[in-house]
C-alpha cells in the first residue's frame, strides 16, 4: 500500500466506514477533489479497508488525477486481497486516457489468459483493446495520416473508437485527418456520435463544424446539453455570424471598446469559447447575463478583485442570475482546459 497513507492516528471504531460513506456521497454529488481527501483519511484510520482503497481509486479517476489513479491502481494490483477485475475496470481506461496503449494491450492480454472476465466487463475491455491496438498502429505508421483511407477497411472502425473513447488531443488529430479525407465513409459514425448523449459537447461542436466544412446539406440529429434538434450543417452560421455572438459583442464593445481594446479582444476570445461549447444551440441564458460574466472574467484575468456589483449594474443583471452563469462558465472552462 502507499506509504503516504500509513500515518499513526487515534482511530475510533467505525471511523473508516463513516468516511467511506461520506466519500461516496461526495462522488455522487460531483465533489471529486473532496472525495479524494476523505478516502485518504479513511485509509489513515484503516489502511487495509478495501472499500476505502477502491473509493480512492474511483475518486482519483473521477477528479482527473490520472497519474495518481494509475499509480494507486498498480499498488492495489500488488495486493492479492484486492478485486482484480474491479481494479482493472478503472485502471485500464485510465491507461488509455494517459496514452499508455502498450500497457493496455499487455494488461488485457494477460487478463484474458489468467482470469474469467464477466460479460459486463468483457465488452468494455474489448473496446479498449481495439482502441489501444489501433492507436499503436497509428503511432507506428504516422505516414498514413497523409494518405487516403481507400483500401484500408480496418481504419474507420479504429478511428471511430478514437472519436468515442480517445483523449481530446487524439480526437482533434483524427478530426484534422478526416477533414482532408471527406465524408463518404464517415457519415454513419458521425451521425451516431452527434445523437449519442455521452459524446462530449465540444466534440459534437467540432463534428458539426467538420460537416459544415464538407458542405453537408442533409439534416443531422443533434442531442446536446439537454436539447435536441435537426440541423443542415451547410446552413449553420459560423460562430461570429450567430445572433448570440453579435448581440454579446455589441454589449461588450459598448463597455470595453473605448476603455481597453486588449480587454475587449480577450473577452471576444472567451465569448467564442463559450459559444463553441453550446454550438449549434444558443446559450441558455440572457445575453446581458452572458456579457456581464464575460466582462467580469476578463477583468479577473488582470486584476484580483473586479467590481462585481458595478459590472452587474452596468448590464442590469440580478445577482442570482450572474452567480448561476458564473458557475456554468467555470464548468465549461474546465472542459475547454482539457483540450
Amino acid at each position: 500500500m502507499d506509504k503516504r497513507l500509513n500515518q499513526k492516528v487515534v482511530s475510533f471504531p467505525g471511523a473508516a466506514g463513516q468516511l467511506v460513506k461520506q466519500g461516496l456521497e461526495q462522488l455522487k454529488s460531483g465533489e471529486k477533489e473532496q472525495a479524494v481527501h476523505v478516502f485518504r483519511q479513511a485509509l489513515v484510520h484503516e489502511s487495509d479497508n478495501p472499500d476505502a482503497s477502491y473509493g480512492l481509486l474511483l475518486a482519483y479517476a473521477e477528479a482527473g488525477q490520472l497519474q495518481e489513479a494509475a499509480g494507486w491502481a498498480e499498488e492495489l494490483l500488488k495486493d492479492n486481497t484486492s478485486d482484480l477485475l474491479e481494479i482493472l475496470h478503472v485502471y485500464v481506461p485510465v491507461l488509455a486516457q494517459l496514452g499508455r496503449y502498450d500497457q493496455v494491450v499487455e494488461t488485457l492480454d494477460e487478463v484474458q489468459h489468467t482470469k474469467e472476465v464477466p460479460a459486463h466487463l468483457r465488452e468494455q475491455f474489448q473496446e479498449l483493446y481495439t482502441l489501444a491496438d489501433g492507436m499503436i498502429q497509428m503511432e507506428a505508421e504516422t505516414e498514413e495520416y497523409d494518405t487516403t483511407l481507400e483500401g484500408r477497411s480496418s481504419l474507420p472502425m479504429e478511428w471511430e473508437m478514437v472519436l468515442r473513447m480517445g483523449t481530446e488531443d487524439q480526437k482533434l488529430h483524427v478530426l484534422n485527418v478526416l477533414r482532408k479525407e471527406g465524408p463518404e465513409k464517415w457519415m454513419p459514425a458521425i451521425r451516431e456520435l452527434l445523437a449519442r448523449p455521452e459524446t462530449s459537447p465540444l466534440m459534437k461542436s467540432f463534428l458539426l463544424l467538420l460537416l459544415k466544412d464538407w458542405q453537408i446539406e442533409d439534416a443531422v440529429w443533434v442531442q446536446k446539453l439537454g436539447r435536441k434538434g435537426e440541423f443542415a450543417p451547410s446552413t449553420l452560421p459560423a460562430l461570429e455570424e450567430s445572433s448570440s455572438y453579435k448581440e454579446s459583442l455589441f454589449l461588450l464593445d459598448r463597455s470595453l471598446g473605448d476603455k481597453d481594446p486588449v480587454l475587449l479582444q480577450h473577452a471576444k476570445e472567451l465569448l467564442q469559447q463559450l459559444l463553441l461549447y453550446y454550438y449549434p444551440f444558443p446559450p441558455s441564458v440572457q445575453i446581458e447575463v452572458l456579457a456581464a460574466v464575460l466582462h467580469f472574467e476578463t477583468f479577473r484575468q488582470f486584476e484580483p478583485l473586479p467590481d462585481e456589483q458595478g459590472i452587474r449594474d452596468f448590464y442590469g443583471v440580478a445577482e442570482p442570475s450572474f452567480k448561476s452563469m458564473q458557475q456554468e462558465y467555470e464548468r465549461i472552462q474546465g472542459f475547454i482546459q482539457e483540450i
